[in-house]
């Protein structure tokens, strides 16, 4: 009886250090995170909120204004945080584009689904148009799709320090009564930051797009080249494949954080589902991350010779790839191993290596986020 009493004396006491540390780690957290946020002196009398949306508004197959927003003489800096579109399915195959700061060629312009993390499911029997997963409602706290029809969103920070300019248009199939509905958000004179990580308020969003590439067996292929005298970080990747096989999956991605740095660079990832965080080809079916995901899998069995298409996300907020003077961000369709080490993503060169299975022509879509400053 005595020895029980004492143990449970002191495992009570034991627990309440625990806890006592563990609200200590907290309380001084929050601390640093309230003190983080002081030095950053806002002034919340100069933070101003902005918006628009537009409902039942007839999808047209030519450019059209939906929505602009300019800074006065006393701001700072302004960021698009929010966009939201649905109604028609053609939406799915319609162009948004994002003019920041007067710009002639928008730096921002995507399909919605693709800004969501979610690649085509290429055209079958039925349909010579490339069509998108619908799999919902899923949702993280980048972007997400909540209904079974559109209803695509995206929270990425789109910063600007004059004006921005947002335009809609429908794709060549859209059909007669195909309406749009759409909304976007966004704050001025906030410090800027992409989730934790705070940026300057000279930083810009690029998106970076390859669409509908055909790549030979084992090419390589740079999904982003950023010349010298350029500064930023890699933030997000959205990738869309199609092929024979699921084979080009044991390519291998390639960051170089300079124009000089030498092949192998820094490995992201020594296969497809291996850089988006999963495995064995995606053996476990879709997923929907803060930070990686798996949006669309027509086949799991990469080696029967079927038609095969797939798509994901990879956001890297907790592992950006910053740059100094350039950047280079490569894949591979399909790879080769060593013979003599038995290693993959270490052979670059034309006829080296042994084949990993029976990697096919593919066709990729890709978009590549960068901020740059």
């Amino acid at each position: 009886m005595r020895l029980a009493l004492i143990l449970s004396v002191q495992l009570s006491c034991f627990a309440l250090s625990l806890n006592g540390n563990a609200n200590a780690n907290a309380n001084a957290n929050a601390n640093a995170n309230a003190n983080a946020n002081a030095n950053e002196k806002v002034d919340y009398s100069k933070v101003q909120s902005f918006g628009g949306g537009v409902s039942q508004q007839t999808l047209a197959t030519t450019e059209e204004v939906f929505f602009e927003h300019a800074l006065s003489s006393d701001d700072v800096v302004g960021s698009l945080n929010h966009f939201w579109i649905g109604g028609s399915q053609s939406l799915d195959r319609s162009t948004i584009r994002y003019y920041i700061d007067g710009e002639t060629i928008p730096s921002i312009e995507f399909f919605p689904p693709l800004a969501t993390g979610v690649g085509q499911a290429y055209p079958n029997a039925s349909s010579d148009i490339p069509q998108f997963e619908q799999f919902a409602p899923w949702q993280n706290k980048w972007f997400g799709k909540g209904g079974h029809q559109t209803g695509w969103s995206n929270n990425f920070m789109i910063p600007f320090s004059k004006n921005l300019k947002i335009t809609y248009q429908g794709p060549p199939e859209t059909q007669p009564g195909d309406t749009i509905y759409m909304i976007v958000r966004g704050t001025t004179n906030l410090p800027l930051h992409v989730g934790s990580l705070p940026v300057p308020d000279s930083a810009r969003l690029k998106l970076y797009k390859i669409e509908d590439m055909k790549l030979n067996i084992l090419e390589f292929v740079d999904l982003v080249d950023i010349p010298e005298g350029n500064s930023g970080f890699h933030f997000a990747t959205t990738m869309s494949v199609a092929s024979d096989t699921n084979n080009y999956m044991e390519g291998c991605f390639h960051h170089y954080t300079d124009t000089v740095q030498d092949f192998p660079g820094i490995i992201a990832g020594t296969g497809m589902e291996d850089y988006f965080d999963s495995s064995y080809y995606f053996n476990a079916g879709l997923f929907h991350g803060d930070y990686s995901g798996c949006t669309h899998l027509s086949d799991t069995d990469g080696h029967n010779g079927n038609s095969t298409s797939w798509s994901g996300y990879r956001v890297h907020e907790f592992d950006p790839f910053f740059f100094s003077n350039g950047f280079r961000f490569e894949w591979r369709n399909g790879d080769v191993q060593d013979p003599t080490t038995g290693l993959k993503c270490t052979l670059n060169l034309e006829g080296e290596g042994e084949k990993l299975w029976d990697p096919r022509e593919s066709v990729l879509t890709a978009y590549i986020w960068v901020y740059l400053f």
